[in-house]
């Protein structure tokens, strides 16, 4: 009887744990952002401008936004780039730039990951972009 309470314990707990880890945000798939650029008609471009004071945020293992003071890119991958995953951030990590003002399409990479496309973004793709992967919360 005792093992019995226990493992219907445990199982409740699971469930339980697994419907609060699936609130909020979730893992948004690489082709969910491959869709939005298709959808939005995002513009291509073959470099973008970039200065120290830079920085990124992840979206997917094989996308990221960079922004600098005016404008804001999408950065795609050539493939699944894992060096995203970690930690530590920084923009001289195991990086090529054969210009230093400049990051260039199929030449220079970011985290050692070779860049396929840049898109440049407005203000409200890049907050669309961010927000793929929320839950919407229910009305009141």
């Amino acid at each position: 009887m005792m093992k019995t309470t226990v493992l219907i314990t445990s199982l409740f707990c699971l469930l339980l744990l697994s419907a609060c880890s699936s609130q909020g945000k979730v893992r948004v798939e690489p082709e969910a952002v491959d869709d939005y650029v298709l959808v939005g008609e995002l513009k291509s471009v073959t470099r973008m401008p970039t200065r120290n004071t830079d920085r990124w945020t992840d979206i997917t293992d094989r996308h990221v936004i960079y922004s600098n003071r005016r404008t804001s890119y999408l950065i795609e991958f050539r493939r699944t780039c894992h060096a995203l995953s970690r930690e530590f951030r920084d923009f001289g990590d195991a990086d090529i730039r054969y210009d230093s003002n400049w990051i260039r399409v199929g030449m220079d990479t970011l985290r050692g990951c070779l860049i396929s496309e840049i898109y440049e973004l407005e203000d409200y793709q890049v907050d669309e972009l961010k927000n793929l992967g929320e839950v919407p919360k229910p009305r009141s």
